[in-house]
């Protein structure tokens, strides 16, 4: 290891990664602390070893095959008398450690905000965002799914996005309040059914995968969800939907009526069939 002689940190290589933190770049570094070394022994043996190849290359003895079996046959030799532990242990200790990573982080941020919009979008557009990158991540992403068990997928599948904190991180975000058409639809349920239903527009209470709008109180197990053209929409296949929420809140023991209403006529004209539908069901069925 090397220490970098502005700020006392140890390197493998004290390279213009680093020295950007301090506005500076080797050439001056070197000028400013002649005599200082920028390569530890571990690395000066890696580029010997590297130079060495190189040459054999270009002289035609060696294929670009044979370096990289070499420099792998190097890099093993040179860990062959250690410990996983011991390896581990140099690693969180040299460019793994937080210190590096967030030196790193800092170089990398500073590099993106020296770059002017139209750099930043070349980079982005050349790199990240061509339509063969996306296409070899899907392609990627499509082989590991299809190799996985269904166990396996829905073990992934619950520790990710259906996990508790995702799915109540995903709520908080689509936590809204009630419009207009929800804000009279509750005022009818709460003057016919005074306490009954509350509202849960702020997602604070989950069935399954599912936020109801409304949901029943007082030992009913009956939710309300309020469909209307902007997410339920020309889209989304007639009855399709409807009848998939149905079902998933039947599977888990609730009784889920859907109302379909866009504006507070709707609400009006809805309401009728709405009470009769509710009133049938609580006289009916409690738990």
């Amino acid at each position: 290891m090397v220490k970098c002689e502005i700020c006392g940190e140890e390197f493998l290589v004290v390279n213009n990664l680093h020295l950007r933190l301090h506005n500076l770049d080797s050439y001056s570094y070197r000028r400013m602390f002649p005599g200082a070394e920028t390569y530890s022994k571990e690395m000066v043996k890696v580029q010997a070893e590297v130079h060495k190849y190189q040459a054999e290359a270009q002289r035609g003895s060696i294929q670009s095959s044979d370096i990289c079996e070499r420099k792998r046959k190097a890099q093993l030799a040179r860990w062959a008398d250690t410990t996983k532990e011991e390896r581990m242990e140099y690693y969180r200790n040299s460019f793994g450690s937080e210190k590096a990573k967030e030196n790193l982080a800092i170089s990398k941020q500073a590099y993106w905000d020296r770059l002017t919009p139209e750099e930043k979008e070349e980079r982005l557009r050349g790199y990240l965002h061509t339509e063969e990158v996306w296409e070899k991540i899907g392609e990627a992403n499509r082989r590991v799914w299809a190799a996985l068990s269904p166990e396996e997928r829905k073990a992934r599948l619950d520790a990710t996005i259906h996990s508790d904190e995702s799915m109540r991180a995903s709520a908080e975000a689509c936590a809204r309040k009630p419009n207009k058409t929800e804000l009279l639809l509750w005022e009818f349920l709460d003057e016919a059914f005074p306490g009954l239903f509350l509202y849960n527009g702020d997602r604070k209470v989950r069935i399954g995968r599912r936020f109801p709008d409304f949901i029943s109180r007082n030992g009913f197990k009956l939710v309300l969800e309020t469909f209307g053209p902007y997410w339920h929409g020309p889209l989304v296949k007639d009855g399709e939907e409807e009848e998939k929420a149905k079902a998933d809140y039947k599977g888990l023991g609730y009784e889920c009526i859907v109302v379909w209403i866009s504006n507070e006529d709707d609400v009006i004209v809805e309401w009728p069939n709405l009470k009769k539908a509710i009133a049938r069901y609580t006289r009916l069925v409690k738990i």
